[in-house]
């Protein structure tokens, strides 16, 4: 009893409970999954050519820097089908605890809210092509890369002592996730904010913030060239091409106003369109065993995570 209470009142529930609703929410599946859309084209690029011919495909798709992490994969998982599903949703659950341990960082105060964010976030619907595995398991490699960056640059601000050696880190694990896919490029608009609010209880946060921020600035710069002048690119051209970026710096007003609706067409979408998709009362029949037992499933582990966090809350409370 000991041990359940001190587990309850720790930051590992959280962790703990990101991996198993994981786990109940797709790993159930993995035995029945296989492989689909392009993860074909990447396995027969490997089994036909190994690592040489994996290169080729993907600087032959503009994405040059990103067969090691296809290859790390392969070193893992092989060829087969369930391993993949698996490695996938390994990387699905560790992308969703390194940004839960961001978010801890910012808001030390609030862990029922981050922790019960991080659990909402592991199984966030937008994202569909889950069961991609081999193509799409790259995507969460380098989000929890992301996450841990974003990280340490929190753990600079947080310790002015270890400042450059979180920073040296930091810049290491930047550089690994976006120049071999720039998917989440866009989150680099969040590190002088988040910079702010870890200053912001000190005089001058602003400006103090806007330096602590400069050696990002200078990555996602130096990132930049690369991208749109020097990134070797097929003879076919760049079908990964960043539009909106390049606008900005052609066309800075068209480029804004790009920028602006696709920001806002994506969170109406992430807010209101895809959790729409996610209760279709239509989904929810008694007829079909599969589905029913998956709603079962989907209660159970809802009713679970609640009792949990609320005994983590009195825990808590209990002790302060």
């Amino acid at each position: 009893m000991k041990r359940l209470k001190k587990f309850l009142s720790s930051d590992y529930l959280f962790p703990v409970l990101i991996i198993v609703v994981l786990a109940a929410s797709y790993g159930l599946q993995v035995r029945d999954l296989g492989y689909y859309l392009d993860d074909w084209i990447i396995l027969e690029a490997y089994k036909m050519g190994g690592v040489e011919r994996l290169a080729n495909y993907t600087y032959a798709v503009a994405r040059p820097l990103v067969y090691p992490y296809w290859l790390l994969g392969f070193s893992v998982a092989g060829t087969n089908p369930i391993a993949w599903q698996v490695w996938s949703l390994a990387w699905r659950a560790a992308a969703a605890i390194v940004i839960w341990m961001g978010w801890r960082k910012l808001l030390p105060t609030n862990r029922i809210t981050t922790g019960a964010a991080a659990l909402l976030f592991a199984i966030y619907p937008i994202f569909d092509q889950q069961a991609s595995a081999v193509a799409f398991s790259s995507h969460w490699m380098v989000f929890t890369i992301w996450g841990l960056s974003f990280y340490c640059m929190l753990c600079a601000a947080e310790k002015p002592q270890k400042r450059v050696l979180f920073t040296i880190l930091g810049l290491l694990f930047f550089a690994l996730q976006a120049f071999p896919k720039e998917f989440f490029i866009g989150l680099e608009i969040l590190r002088p904010f988040a910079l702010w609010w870890m200053f912001k209880d000190q005089d001058g946060s602003i400006k103090k913030a806007a330096k602590w921020w400069v050696p990002w600035g200078a990555a996602l710069a130096t990132y930049l060239v690369w991208r749109l002048k020097f990134m070797p690119l097929p003879s076919k051209g760049d079908r990964n091409a960043p539009v909106v970026i390049q606008q900005l710096f052609t066309e800075p007003i068209k480029g804004i106003v790009s920028l602006v609706k696709m920001t806002t067409q994506s969170i109406i979408e992430g807010l209101a369109g895809t959790w729409y998709k996610a209760i279709d009362p239509t989904t929810f029949t008694l007829e079909r065993t599969a589905e029913f037992a998956s709603w079962v499933v989907a209660i159970g582990l809802f009713v679970m995570a609640c009792v949990l966090i609320w005994r983590y809350k009195e825990t808590e409370s209990s002790e302060n």
